[in-house]
C-alpha cells in the first residue's frame, strides 16, 4: 500500500478571447464579434471512500486540469475546461504549496469523508475584442490570452484511521492474525520482515464493524527509521487500541515486549499513551503450551495477556469479542443515514498581479513587465498602426505613457511588453 506521494498538479489555462468581426451578406461593416475565452477547469481533492491507500497515485504522479475553449464568432464564449478531481482515502494528510506565489504552504487533516478540497481555480478566459469596443475604437483590434493555470505541488501522507493497530517484532504472527479475521491476504511467510507496508482488516459480524491496521515490525531505532522504519508507527496514531502481539516461541519474551514498548514512547506521548492489550500467539505450538504458565506468569507483569493461535484460529475469536468491548461505541454498526453534504474548503486564492514594473534596458529601448498587459497584447500585430495606436490607447488609460515619456522613450525605440516588441511611434 502507498502510503505517501508527492503529486504535481495544475489547473486548466483558460481560453484566449476571439479577435473576429461580422461578416454577413448584406453587412459590409459588421462591428466586433469576438466572444471570450471559457475559464480552466479546477483541481479538488475529494476524500473518498476508498481503503486502498494511495495505490491509485503509484504510477502517476502529474495532473493536468483541461484547458478553456478559446472564443467563437457571434460573441460566443468557449466551453469551459473540466474539473480535475483528485480522489484521497480518509485519514490523508495533504500539504499544498504553490509554484511562483509568494504564499505559505497550507497544511489540512481530510479525515471526514464527503470533503473537497478546491486546491486550485482554473484561470479565466481572455477577453474577446468585443469587450473593448468604445464610441471612439468601434473596430478593436485586440482580444486578451487566457489566464495561466495555477500550479501546485501536493503532498500527501496517509494516516490509517484504524480502530485497532497491531504492534510487534517482526515474524511473530501479525498478517496471520490479520489473514485468520477478514479476507485480507497480506504476504506471509516464515522469516522476518515479510510484511512491507501496513495491511488492513475488516471485522464485521454484523452487530460490531471496527478496522484492523497491522503496522511492520519493529526493531530497536524503528522510532529513528531502522528497520522498516518509524513511517509505519504513525499509522497507529490514530487507532483507538493497541494489540502488543507476542510471539510464545521466543526465548526471550519480557525482552521482546520491552524492546517494542520503548519504540513507542520514544516515537511520542500520543502513541504511548494508548490502551493496549498483550497478546501472546502461536499456542498451537507445542513447546508454548508445555510452557504456558511460565509465560502466563511473565505477561502478567504487562498488565495480563490472552493467549491465541493466528495459524488454528484458537482464541481468536474471543480476542476480537474483548476488542469489541473496549471499542464500545466506536466498534457499533450505526443505522443507516442520508449522507452528508459535501463540505468544501477553499484555499487561498491566486494574488492579484502586481503593479507594472517599468525599466529602461540598456541600450535596447524599454520594457514592460505586467501580466494583464501582456495577455493583452500576445496576439498583437506590431506591424499594423492601428493595433500600435489601440496599445498606446491601453497604456494611455491605465497612466503607463507618461511613465515611457519619464524614461524619455524616443520615436523609433523598442517597447518590450513580455515576449512581444513595438516599435514606438
Amino acid at each position: 500500500m502507498i502510503d505517501e506521494v508527492i503529486l504535481r498538479a495544475e489547473s486548466g489555462s483558460g481560453g484566449n478571447g476571439a479577435i473576429l468581426f461580422r461578416r454577413e451578406k448584406y453587412i459590409p461593416r459588421g462591428g466586433p464579434s469576438g466572444g471570450d475565452g471559457g475559464n480552466g477547469g479546477a483541481v479538488y481533492l475529494e476524500v473518498g471512500g476508498s481503503s486502498s491507500g494511495l495505490e491509485r497515485y503509484r504510477y502517476q504522479q502529474l495532473f493536468i486540469a483541461e484547458r478553456g475553449g478559446d472564443g467563437e464568432a457571434r460573441n460566443r464564449t468557449g466551453r469551459n475546461g473540466k474539473d480535475l478531481i483528485l480522489s484521497v482515502p480518509a485519514g490523508t494528510e495533504a500539504i499544498f504549496q504553490f509554484d511562483e506565489e509568494q504564499i505559505e504552504s497550507r497544511r489540512i487533516d481530510l479525515v471526514e469523508e464527503g470533503t473537497m478540497v478546491l486546491v486550485a481555480k482554473g484561470g479565466r478566459g481572455g477577453r474577446g475584442n468585443k469587450r473593448f469596443a468604445t464610441a471612439t475604437n468601434q473596430m478593436p483590434l485586440l482580444g486578451e490570452s487566457g489566464e495561466n493555470g495555477r500550479k501546485v505541488s501536493i503532498g500527501l501522507r496517509l494516516m490509517l484511521l484504524a480502530d485497532v493497530g497491531v504492534v510487534g517484532k517482526p515474524n511473530v504472527g501479525k498478517s496471520s492474525l490479520l489473514r485468520a479475521v477478514s479476507r485480507a491476504t497480506p504476504r506471509v511467510a516464515p522469516y522476518p520482515f515479510t510484511t512491507i507496508e501496513p495491511e488492513l482488516a475488516i471485522i464485521d459480524n454484523g452487530t460490531y464493524r471496527f478496522m484492523l491496521a497491522e503496522v511492520p515490525g519493529l526493531v530497536p531505532g524503528a522510532h529513528e527509521g531502522i528497520g522498516l522504519g518509524d513511517k509505519f508507527l504513525r499509522h497507529a496514531e490514530r487507532a483507538g487500541t493497541l494489540v502488543h502481539l507476542l510471539d510464545g516461541a521466543s526465548e526471550d519474551i519480557e525482552n521482546d515486549y520491552r524492546e517494542v514498548q520503548a519504540e513507542i514512547k520514544a516515537y511520542g506521548p500520543t502513541l504511548a499513551k494508548k490502551r493496549q492489550i498483550v497478546v501472546v500467539n502461536k499456542i498451537d505450538l507445542p513447546s508454548v503450551e508445555s510452557q504456558r504458565r511460565e509465560i502466563q506468569e511473565t505477561v502478567r507483569r504487562f498488565g495480563g495477556g490472552i493467549f491465541i493461535s493466528a495459524h488454528t484460529g484458537e482464541g481468536v475469536q474471543e480476542l476480537m469479542e474483548i476488542l469489541a468491548k473496549e471499542l464500545g461505541s466506536r466498534a457499533l454498526i450505526p443505522p443507516r443515514k442520508k449522507r452528508a453534504a459535501t463540505r468544501i474548503i477553499e484555499l487561498p486564492a491566486r494574488r492579484p498581479s502586481l503593479q507594472p514594473e517599468v525599466w529602461r534596458d540598456g541600450d535596447t529601448g524599454v520594457r514592460i513587465r505586467w501580466k494583464p498587459l501582456e495577455r493583452l497584447v500576445y496576439r498583437a500585430d506590431f506591424e499594423d498602426n492601428e493595433v500600435v495606436a489601440q496599445v498606446k490607447l491601453e497604456l494611455r488609460r491605465i497612466g503607463l505613457e507618461r511613465t515611457l515619456e519619464g524614461l524619455g522613450i524616443r520615436h523609433g525605440e523598442k517597447l518590450s511588453i513580455g515576449e512581444q516588441v513595438m516599435e514606438w511611434r
